[in-house]
């Protein structure tokens, strides 16, 4: 039985089924509204330095008809099951017709260029896949928290969700951390069924081996998530109502599914093993030498999860771990977050999306600090139960205003409005170039073929570094060219201006690493010179 007063307690008024699933459905569209503003960002350029490592692997399984996912840049320093979800959706677009997908993909694979991903279809379904995992987190967190404590606690840690701010800014990008994020939840979820609830309890072997299923496919969404089967490992040795052989075997099960699980979604970990491990020491390395930030900073950060948020979640950590019916689940949660989190904070390179699939839980823990705090109140100033429930509302209020204003608006004014700078570039040559004129494009601008397409007249792209036979710049109309960074795969800066030459255009305002390994983000410098 819960405790009277806790969080969760079913004393509590709670929400009748209608209008608890009618604003569930209204959270989740408030959700994803607040998240489809990025979908086009930058198109069709990725607009953020991660999307090639998945697309590239991505184009490699459309080109090939294969699971593999090729040799280019690592591709098995992320797990591969993002990597299948949207092959999989692309795939299903393609049978809708003739969508190009197919040809995209075989150029992609073929390029050495990290920003000529074709076509920007496969972008906009990468990112449609990810927003689909980041609404769904939404969805297990409200499920997670009301089975913890509650209806109304599900809906209040389902609000916090929606608006964090570092989960909407980072729903429409493709990278792991939105699949991982809900694959964690969904462990945690399912985990929960195996807490056992009186003589009605669901056959737990059956929760066991979907529990261990879903931490199976955390680890092919993001290696160090796999961590979560301690999760689930812990509330099964906590059964004190099983014996050890049956807790045993129940274990055993949530293990074994794991292992299937993981095998399905990424057979390179039996098929290309030796793979595998080399682009996981090359991943180790980097994270080794890369910097960014602190985990400490980002948790206080208001544009990425921000103070109120931590301190509550703390405060309701406790309140999870004192509370008889959410106990179990919150101390198997602590067993998988401390060494995910030791892991994590031993590493130089410190990025914020590597706590995302910690915050659904504590999303929860806010929600629990939430309820308490309108329980203590109601001490002071006696409140109905119509009361209670508006002070819970209004308490969380102040929490999403706080995150919307401190980090989801900037999101919303930048993401739906920005462009890339060679789009500019070639926006402005289709306007101002006359069929019958001439183009040099220098190549390491990495403009796709389909934009150049777009200028009139004749459009030659050549190598501004190691090239076989420099063009004379002087016999084009038109020179396109850049500003190149100093380095290794830049010995030497080449003089791309051509004599007389007055600068026409320029767009964007960071420098071009030459090398086509590189992002060139979406505001790489493109000048464009006219011959006199």
């Amino acid at each position: 039985m819960r405790e009277r007063g806790a969080p969760g307690d079913p004393s509590r008024p709670r929400p009748s089924t209608t209008v608890f699933v009618a604003l569930v459905v209204t959270l989740l569209v408030v959700a994803t509204l607040l998240r489809v503003s990025g979908l086009g960002a930058g198109l069709p350029y990725s607009s953020y330095i991660d999307e090639g490592h998945y697309l590239h692997p991505t184009a490699h399984m459309i080109a090939n008809d294969t699971f593999e996912g090729g040799s280019y840049q690592n591709p098995y320093e992320h797990p591969s099951l993002p990597y299948d979800a949207i092959a999989l959706a692309a795939e299903v677009y393609r049978l809708t017709g003739d969508t190009g997908i197919k040809a995209g993909a075989v150029a992609t694979d073929e390029t050495s260029y990290y920003d000529l991903i074709q076509p920007s279809e496969l972008i906009l379904i990468g990112r449609l896949v990810i927003l689909a995992f980041s609404v769904g987190a939404v969805l297990l967190t409200v499920l997670l928290a009301t089975r913890m404590i509650g209806r109304r606690g599900g809906l209040l840690a389902g609000s916090v969700v929606a608006f964090l701010p570092v989960l909407v800014t980072r729903s429409a990008v493709v990278t792991a951390d939105p699949v991982v994020t809900f694959f964690v939840t969904a462990t945690l979820l399912l985990t929960s069924y195996l807490v056992r609830e009186g003589a009605r309890a669901r056959p737990s072997l059956l929760w066991a081996g979907l529990a261990g299923a879903g931490a199976g496919m955390a680890f092919t969404s993001k290696y160090p998530a796999g961590a979560v089967i301690l999760a689930v490992f812990t509330v099964i040795a906590l059964r004190r109502d099983l014996s050890p052989a049956v807790r045993a075997w129940h274990q055993a099960v949530a293990l074994i599914s794991a292992i299937i699980a993981a095998t399905v979604t990424m057979p390179a970990l039996v098929f290309d093993t030796s793979q595998v491990i080399a682009d996981v020491k090359y991943e180790a390395n980097a994270y080794s030498t890369y910097i960014d930030g602190h985990y400490w900073s980002w948790m206080t950060n208001g544009a990425q999860i921000g103070w109120l948020f931590s301190i509550l979640a703390v405060g309701g950590l406790v309140l999870l771990v004192r509370a008889r019916p959410s106990r179990i689940l919150s101390i198997a949660w602590l067993v998988f977050a401390v060494p995910y989190v030791g892991y994590l904070v031993a590493q130089t390179f410190q990025p914020v999306r590597n706590l995302m699939p910690l915050l659904p839980f504590l999303a929860v823990a806010v929600a629990a600090a939430i309820l308490e705090l309108v329980r203590l109140i109601s001490r002071v100033w006696p409140l109905d139960r119509r009361g209670r429930a508006a002070g819970s509302v209004a308490l969380t209020a102040v929490v999403v205003i706080t995150m919307f204003f401190g980090g989801v608006t900037s999101h919303l004014r930048t993401s739906s409005d920005l462009v890339d700078s060679r789009t500019e570039a070639v926006d402005w040559l289709e306007r101002e170039v006359s069929p019958g004129q001439t183009v040099l494009v220098v190549e390491e601008l990495a403009i796709l073929p389909a934009e150049l397409a777009r200028i009139p007249g004749t459009v030659t792209v050549t190598r501004a570094y190691e090239a076989e036979d420099p063009p004379d710049l002087a016999a084009f109309d038109f020179v396109v060219s850049g500003a190149f960074r100093p380095g290794p795969y830049a010995p030497g800066t080449p003089v791309w201006v051509p004599a007389g030459a007055t600068s026409a255009a320029t767009f964007g305002t960071s420098g071009t690493v030459p090398n086509p390994n590189t992002w060139r983000s979406s505001d790489e410098i493109v000048t464009i010179y006219r011959n006199p």
